[in-house]
């Protein structure tokens, strides 16, 4: 059984967001065009949360040196340790990010995070227990990184150069662009999806095909009670099948694993699991690879042709990385209690 007193933790995440051009003087009389212009934040600061077991605070941020930032989140909550402390309240902090960025249009673009032990008496320059990183620990949209140690293709092959691509291999090289250049796992997922389910659509007017017995893959023509016709334009799953198993030659439980993941993807699930995150890991990188051979198939090149990749040998990145450590406490921790403790009595007791 855990002891340990809970403390008060002041979770704080640093965000950089953008700012308005404006005069730095009033504009001349005469209609002249303004000699200096600055930058001004643009967004009111605002109370977001309270409850009994935490608040949450939209405030302009204190800068940190090599930290380019203008807002912040600032949370005080109870907790045992700096990582129990943010685990309790890490799904409404998501929440409340997301609903910012619908609400402002913009993206929230994490910079910073820390976790400071903030507990009463404080006194100046006393050293307190800190989590500090980059990012957040463990927010969805960043579930973790997958970094490859594989030989990456670092030649440019001509022949891709002088292709004249269709507009749907032109789309799918898009998409797998945009899955490899961002940074959450979940937009990897989705983005390279994109990019196979493009692949999979026929080059000329769709066929009619038959329904196939799930099991054997025997053809179905006709209903065997009334005799009607099963033949139908193939759906994305169909397409997406015959994309895999018979024109890429992948084994059919490879198939069925991506399409379980794209329904858990795409169908409702709010938040994964540990367990599901490190196969989510797998998974996408398995999509990847199958993305760029179709990307090939579709372009006419080679098997061996450039890019090629050598047996990947991933690294597995638990998240976003922070690291613990004591501090001393500045007038701006102090000063930042002592404005927040007329919100913090239910906390204090």
């Amino acid at each position: 059984m855990n002891t340990e007193k809970e403390r008060l933790w002041r979770i704080r995440i640093w965000l950089q967001l953008p700012k308005k051009l404006v005069p730095a003087k009033p504009p001349r009389k005469n209609g002249e065009p303004p000699q200096q212009l600055k930058w001004v934040d643009i967004y009111p600061e605002s109370s977001l949360f309270r409850s009994k077991e935490f608040t949450v605070d939209f405030k302009r941020s204190e800068q940190l040196k090599g930290i380019e930032s203008n807002y912040m989140l600032q949370c005080f909550v109870k907790g045992n340790s700096p990582m129990s402390a943010w685990q309790s309240i890490d799904e409404k902090i998501e929440s409340i990010l997301d609903v910012l960025s619908f609400t402002l249009q913009i993206s929230m673009r994490r910079v910073y995070f820390e976790a400071l032990d903030l507990s009463p008496p404080l006194v100046l320059k006393g050293e307190r227990e800190s989590l500090v990183g980059n990012e957040p620990p463990s927010i969805q949209k960043n579930t973790a990184s997958h970094q490859i140690g594989d030989k990456w293709s670092i030649g440019i092959n001509p022949k891709l150069i002088a292709l004249k691509l269709d507009k749907r291999v032109e789309a799918a090289l898009r998409w797998y662009s945009k899955g490899l250049t961002s940074e959450a796992t979940v937009d990897k997922f989705a983005f390279f999806w994109i990019a196979l389910e493009s692949l999979s659509m026929p080059v000329k007017s769709p066929q009619q095909v038959f329904f196939k017995c799930q099991k054997c893959d025997h053809e179905i023509q006709k209903c065997p009670k009334c005799s009607y016709s099963t033949e139908h334009f193939p759906d994305a799953k169909e397409r997406l099948k015959e994309l895999v198993v018979s024109k890429l030659k992948k084994p059919l439980d490879l198939f069925e694993r991506l399409w379980k993941a794209r329904n858990m993807m795409f169908h409702g699930r709010t938040r994964l699991s540990s367990q599901e995150v490190k196969a989510l890991l797998d998974t996408t990188y398995e999509l990847r690879l199958l993305t760029m051979e179709a990307l090939k198939l579709r372009m006419g090149l080679c098997e061996n042709e450039p890019p090629v990749l050598i047996t990947p040998t991933a690294i597995m990145m638990p998240g976003q990385p922070v690291l613990t450590v004591r501090r001393k406490l500045t007038k701006g921790d102090i000063k930042s209690f002592l404005r927040s403790k007329p919100s913090l009595k239910n906390l204090l007791v």
